[in-house]
């Protein structure tokens, strides 16, 4: 049985778990040792924010990755937060797929590696199925 494309591999769930864990700080415990020395990759992410947040959710993720060489691009999601003023009844996920395409080709990234929190996997999903990024592959 062939399962939809639209469903995570586990290799997909398995490097997003990795990511998450990297992100995470550690709860109850300071810092003792220096952060490992940077990827021999960098490779650029795209951070999608769940339904009720805004790119600032990624704020410390953000500034991990880029610590490590990596770069990162965290749009807010138009209707939402400080793009709020642009919602309207025409604002649906197919508005906010483009929005991420567009971060995409408008700042001309490559070596992409697309990372979405609750709705926001919905909205990477969507920008997957345009073609030019698959899940789970930091290429373009």
């Amino acid at each position: 049985m062939e399962l939809p494309k639209s469903r995570p591999t586990r290799r997909e769930i398995l490097k997003t778990a990795a990511l998450a864990a990297f992100a995470a700080p550690a709860i109850g415990q300071a810092r003792t040792t220096p952060p490992p020395a940077p990827a021999a990759k960098p490779a650029t992410f795209v951070l999608v924010h769940g339904a009720w947040h805004g790119g600032w959710c990624w704020q410390r993720v953000s500034d991990r990755l880029t610590a490590r060489g990596h770069r990162v691009f965290a749009p807010t999601l138009t209707g939402v937060c400080e793009r709020s003023h642009l919602d309207s009844p025409s604002v649906d996920l197919s508005t906010q797929i483009r929005d991420v395409v567009n971060e995409i080709r408008w700042k001309d990234l490559e070596n992409v590696v697309l990372v979405g929190h609750s709705y926001g996997d919905m909205v990477i999903r969507g920008v997957a199925e345009q073609g030019s990024i698959e899940p789970g592959s930091p290429e373009r």
